[in-house]
């Protein structure tokens, strides 16, 4: 017979499901929030830099030639805004791979190497960052830049 943990099992199913459900929906706000925040920032920077646009534009430069600064800085907003996260989750993870792997290891289990682990999450924030932010740089755009 086998005894899979009954249940206790079937509890700690339920509150992995109930935690990863609202731990997506939260994540998606939170992500909402950085583009809104990232597009308000690059509407400032538009309304603030909106005679050097004009000038610009007088002069006959391209669409992409204007748009492009504001491209840029919306992905640096964004790779910025990754850099605190990824460093909390390196020094955290490290030392819960410390702290805790050996005794995991001794019930046959295992975290994963942090030379492995961390640069595939460290190196997919940025990526998520940079996105998020020439998302919010791209919607600013469109809606405060008329080219």
């Amino acid at each position: 017979s086998v005894n899979y943990g009954g249940a206790n099992s079937d509890q700690l199913f339920k509150v992995a499901g109930f935690i990863r459900t609202w731990g997506f929906a939260g994540t998606v706000i939170l992500i909402l929030v950085a583009i809104f925040l990232i597009s308000n920032t690059i509407r400032m920077t538009i309304m603030s830099r909106q005679r050097d646009i004009e000038i610009m534009r007088l002069v006959g430069a391209k669409n992409s030639y204007i748009r492009g600064p504001f491209f840029f800085e919306g992905a640096w907003v964004g790779l910025l805004g990754a850099v605190t996260p990824s460093l909390i989750i390196f020094f955290l993870y490290r030392y819960v791979y410390v702290e805790f792997n050996p005794n995991f290891e001794l019930q046959g289990l295992t975290l994963y190497s942090p030379g492995y682990f961390l640069p595939l999450v460290v190196g997919g924030m940025f990526i998520v960052g940079i996105i998020i932010g020439s998302m919010g740089s791209i919607l600013s755009m469109r809606r405060y830049l008329k080219i």
